[in-house]
């Protein structure tokens, strides 16, 4: 049999991938520059990887943590009847345990209650923890844990099997990559990764791993770009057209009010493209942060910081409320935030580019579940 990697049903990840890239060349004889090393250290700081470590176990789990079936081969379809959805939880915050290479996962507090759950099969699944609030996110709340478990279940995950993910849903470019050992930047060979030390550049070797390597897939998909760069570039030197004798389109007479109202259907590349024809409408359109956000919110939810949609997500992030009302104001700010700059850090992402998959792999997801109507 060998070792069991589990993968994540909702994003195609396991949280193996950020400890696979640090050892990525513990046992190999080329070992990288000191450009490269940075690169992946700053790649992997504490927030990739605990968001890539810490994953959640959705399924029949007793209201004291304990899973229903601690024989994950004897727990079969009478069972997966008997299961109502009071009885389906989430238990956050859990890793990889003693016996990952099970298929195992064991919440923080493991050490006290002394239970872990088998997710490669049996009476769990995993979902990695940052991807848990898209799944409310991108369905509104349609696709829940209970609905989320019981197409597992409909799926036979139940029983050993080799799939790494729902049958029939679209997992995007990360779904040829799932295997059993997989590689953490499938596109670049150890040499190449080695050989970019000659870049010179530790920024440039971090797009070339994450971008054109492909880490991007794996990386933990809550990693809001809000902090502004020094190389945001406002819009602020690009004037009006003002020749009497210039030829202005009817498009470019619109209203500024009629343009935010065409954000809220154009998808994003369509909407830069419209402003590249023009000088008049590159100032009108990439020169106003409201069209950015009207863009955001029609046509890129996924860009939308989490805590600007504090009450879809409370109860997915657990938050007390004691804590409510400071990040509802938090959010307010960050609302403001979401500016071109901010559109512009977030294509640089990769943790947005994973997020913008994981919110349409969520989709896909609710699909499948509406045709095996659970």
């Amino acid at each position: 049999m060998g070792k069991v990697t589990a993968f994540c049903y909702l994003s195609g990840c396991t949280p193996e991938m950020a400890y696979n890239l640090r050892e990525l060349f513990t046992f190999f004889v080329l070992k990288p520059g000191p450009l490269v090393q940075k690169a992946i250290e700053e790649i992997l700081d504490d927030h990739e990887m605990r968001g890539q470590e810490n994953v959640t176990a959705i399924g029949a789990i007793y209201p004291n943590g304990a899973p229903f079936s601690i024989d994950p081969i004897g727990f079969g379809l009478n069972e997966i009847e008997a299961v109502t959805d009071a009885d389906i939880r989430a238990v956050p915050n859990c890793r990889a345990a003693d016996l990952w290479e099970f298929g195992d996962i064991e919440p923080q507090d493991s050490k006290i209650t002394g239970h872990s759950y088998r997710v490669s099969y049996g009476c769990c699944v995993m979902a990695m923890s940052s991807a848990v609030p898209i799944m409310h996110l991108a369905t509104d709340g349609r696709l829940n844990p209970q609905r989320f478990w019981r197409l597992a279940m409909h799926q036979g995950m139940n029983v050993p099997h080799d799939e790494c993910g729902f049958s029939d849903v679209d997992y995007g470019e990360v779904g040829m990559w799932r295997e059993q050992f997989p590689h953490p930047s499938p596109n670049l060979s150890e040499e190449e990764i080695v050989d970019l030390e000659k870049l010179g550049d530790v920024e440039v070797i971090q797009r070339v791993i994450v971008h054109d390597g492909g880490f991007w897939m794996w990386m933990s998909p809550d990693r809001f770009p809000l902090e502004p760069l020094v190389s945001d570039n406002p819009m602020t030197s690009i004037s009006r057209s003002s020749s009497s004798g210039a030829y202005i389109s009817h498009i470019e007479l619109l209203p500024l009010e009629l343009l935010i109202h065409l954000a809220d259907f154009a998808p994003l590349p369509d909407l830069i493209a419209l402003a590249s024809t023009s000088r008049d409408l590159r100032l009108q359109i990439l020169g106003c942060d409201a069209i950015a956000r009207s863009c955001i919110y029609g046509n890129a939810p996924w860009y939308i910081p989490v805590l600007a949609s504090v009450p879809e997500v409370e109860q997915a992030y657990k938050i007390k409320a004691s804590e409510r009302d400071f990040l509802r104001e938090k959010a307010g700010k960050f609302n403001m935030s979401m500016t071109w700059a901010y559109i512009r850090r977030c294509m640089a992402s990769g943790s947005m580019r994973n997020r913008r998959r994981i919110w349409k792999v969520v989709e896909d997801i609710e699909r499948v579940a509406d045709l095996a109507r659970v």
